[in-house]
């Protein structure tokens, strides 16, 4: 074995979809090989590692099912993340059950996909180190940053103290990863975290890398919360509207944090299948379970040294939420059908779009857990509430999305601007998000094409809806653009909505309203 370039094995009997994959996959960074049916995979060399195999469920001769089944006979651990146009609760189940990492239906998106390799890679990788090949490591300990030698020194460890004859020459390595320590070495980053942060650099020109765009006092109220936390290891508890962005102030709470070189793990927890909870979460042993052919980590274990972030929280069910509870307060927890526990250092950052202090009163949510989770709570703020950091958000989606489609969109018009800042944005920035990618397809000029019509009719049904600031906001919107954002003087905005100058100007101020200018992407 050799800790080389990652290498992503795809299988899958369409020819445009392969093709498409391997060329997502290469842009990461990572090792592609492609085959069409899984007699081609069984047939092949797959001395490099660490690795996965993305995996349709569909193919002629021998299926992806049955491949899993295969490959677990010839005990062959390589994580599997499973892709169809056809899946069902009852497939993904046995598909899970018996050690994939992630089950994934199509059509789905990029990132979907990414994270899901990124996840299966970190876990392969920590297979290995536990099956005691210590030379390797050897060779490799000068190549690694500090944290991942913490991360194996903890794995040696425990594997020299459960069989001491089988795996003594961990103890060579543990000697050779403390004596780096002592040197003034500054190691090059380790494969396991530089995959991740380089792309994500390499897609935003945004804060960080992060994909947070925005100026508002909102938005920089919440960055400051991110800076605070981010060093600590407290639980954070994200709240706000869908498409508000709590994935992505999770991240920047995790890159902010001494965990940033270690994993960062997603779970959505509305996209748990029934029954799946517990072996999701904590993982499971051989024969557990009918259909458990072999062993696999739950996502607590895959985060050790890292964090893992549970999204739409609120969907645990109640019976798995004292479990969840236990390991939060002792880092510990012990995989289905093993009586061994396992020590975790993890951080949990959970989020959810409903209220869990309401779910609370209304016993659908336990209240050690809640108050357990909600020890640093960070609201996210809706686009509503930071309407001047849409022009912001329109340009760098037009300029993300030009590039994107092979696109020379350089404009954006005052008019169209000020439709944008008039709506109200339900679906918040994942709403504007995707509008604007179908506005570039619509654009064949320099100039963007946006399909306004689609923003007035939905503005008209939302309109009942409003708080009484966004109806506020909206007013004085209108009436500064039929002012032509003259303020004071007979015809300004301050004698048509019958205020003082001073009154209209502090409202301007307090509802971050911006006038809209059409500036190059």
């Amino acid at each position: 074995m050799t800790l080389d370039e990652p290498t992503v094995y795809v299988v899958d009997d369409d020819l445009a979809l392969r093709e498409a994959i391997e060329s997502l996959i290469e842009s990461v960074g990572f090792r592609v090989e492609t085959f069409e049916t899984a007699e081609a995979f069984l047939g092949s060399d797959r001395s490099r590692a660490p690795a996965c195999v993305v995996l349709d469920v569909r193919l002629p001769g021998l299926n992806g099912l049955d491949l899993q089944r295969e490959l677990a006979r010839r005990s062959a651990s390589i994580p599997i993340v499973f892709i169809t146009g056809h899946g069902n609760v009852s497939m993904s189940v046995q598909a899970m059950r018996a050690g994939a990492v992630h089950f994934i239906t199509k059509p789905f998106p990029e990132q979907v996909l990414l994270d899901a390799i990124d996840e299966a890679i970190a876990r392969d990788r920590t297979d290995r180190c536990r099956q005691g090949e210590s030379e390797t490591l050897r060779k490799h300990c000068e190549s690694l940053a500090p944290h991942e030698r913490d991360f194996l020194r903890r794995f040696a460890t425990d594997l020299h103290d459960e069989n001491p004859t089988a795996v003594s020459n961990w103890g060579d390595a543990i000697t050779a990863m403390d004596q780096l320590e002592q040197t003034d070495v500054s190691p090059k980053r380790g494969e396991m975290v530089g995959h991740r942060v380089r792309r994500e650099d390499a897609q935003h020109d945004d804060r960080d890398g992060l994909g947070i765009v925005g100026q508002s006092k909102a938005l920089a109220d919440v960055m400051a919360f991110v800076e605070q936390v981010g060093p600590t290891n407290a639980c954070v508890l994200v709240q706000g509207e869908t498409g508000t962005g709590k994935e992505l102030i999770a991240r920047a709470v995790h890159r902010a944090s001494v965990r940033k070189h270690g994993t960062f793990i997603k779970l959505n927890c509305a996209a748990i299948p029934a029954g799946l909870w517990e072996a999701e979460l904590f993982g499971h042993e051989k024969g557990a379970f009918t259909g458990a052919v072999a062993q696999c980590k739950g996502r607590f274990e895959v985060a050790d040294a890292g964090t893992i972030f549970l999204d739409e929280v609120g969907e645990i069910p109640l019976e798995l939420q004292a479990k969840l509870l236990r390991v939060l307060e002792d880092q510990e927890l012990e995989r289905i059908g093993s009586t061994r526990t396992i020590r975790v250092d993890v951080r949990l950052i959970a989020a959810s779009n409903r209220n869990l202090a309401q779910m609370m009163e209304d016993r659908q949510f336990r209240d050690d857990l809640y108050y357990r989770l909600n020890v640093f709570p960070i609201a996210v703020p809706s686009l509503r509430q930071r309407t001047g950091d849409i022009p912001l958000l329109v340009q760098h989606f037009v300029g993300h999305y030009s590039r994107l489609l092979n696109k020379k969109i350089t404009h954006i018009t005052p008019e169209t601007m000020k439709a944008f800042e008039r709506y109200s944005w339900p679906g918040n920035v994942r709403e504007i998000k995707n509008f604007i990618e179908r506005s570039v397809i619509l654009s064949s000029g320099s100039t963007l094409a946006a399909p306004l019509g689609e923003l007035r009719r939905t503005n008209r049904h939302m309109s009942e809806a409003l708080t009484l600031e966004d109806a506020e906001r909206q007013h004085i919107l209108r009436i500064l653009d039929e002012s032509n954002w003259v303020v004071a003087g007979p015809s300004g905005a301050a004698v048509k909505l019958g205020m003082k100058r001073t009154s209209l100007q502090y409202k301007i101020q307090k509802l971050e309203i911006h006038r809209p200018q059409c500036r190059p992407i």
